[in-house]
């Protein structure tokens, strides 16, 4: 079966760019999923050029560019990931929208929910496919857990206790509220925005 190929444009290349950027190269021999199309890692960019030159060179996308805004008018691009820190998933995804291109945007999509459903309702009044990253429901643990509360064999749920298992985003010295919002997300939204979507 002859794949569509879909031309990539990664916004951010630090851990989550490496991530996605994995599954994008891992996708490509993963034809048992009867997928048509395949995606080509076409430009990635970020506001540090010279990583951004560097990520372009170590994982095989065609160029780079010096951050995101000439990445989402590129008429060679199908696909927007924005991987960017979680407090600019807005502006860059929302001028992806407007040039009508698809997007992939890493949770929590935003950090308010006003802007979150902003960007839901800009993706759909312009036509696009849109989507945020929750990879932890694919597990298979947590497969499991859905399908037994989905069931009923647990019974009617009136609680549930999360844990937070990483030191991911614990940074002690950083006042909570610059976590929240100013600074990166932190747990409240990197880690516990999966949680959420439990």
């Amino acid at each position: 079966m002859e794949r569509k190929i879909l031309k990539i444009g990664m916004l951010g290349c630090g851990w989550m760019g490496r991530a996605h950027t994995n599954g994008y190269v891992t996708s490509r021999s993963m034809n048992w999923y009867n997928c048509n199309f395949a995606p080509e890692l076409t430009v990635i960019g970020a506001e540090n050029e010279i990583m951004a030159y560097e990520a372009a060179q170590r994982f095989g996308y065609k160029r780079c560019a010096g951050g995101w805004e000439e990445i989402v008018v590129d008429n060679e691009v199908d696909i927007i990931d924005n991987v960017t820190p979680d407090k600019l998933h807005v502006v860059p995804s929302l001028e992806a929208i407007k040039n009508r291109k698809h997007i992939i945007c890493e949770k929590p999509l935003a950090v308010r929910a006003d802007d979150a459903r902003l960007m839901m309702e800009s993706a759909e009044a312009a036509g696009v496919k849109h989507m945020c990253c929750f990879s932890y429901r694919f597990f298979p643990a947590v497969r499991l857990a859905y399908e037994l509360v989905q069931s009923g064999a647990l019974g009617k749920l009136y609680h549930f206790t999360g844990k937070y298992y990483q030191d991911q985003g614990s940074i002690e010295e950083t006042k909570a509220e610059d976590i929240w919002y100013i600074n990166w997300s932190g747990i409240g939204q990197g880690i516990a925005s999966h949680l959420i979507d439990m």
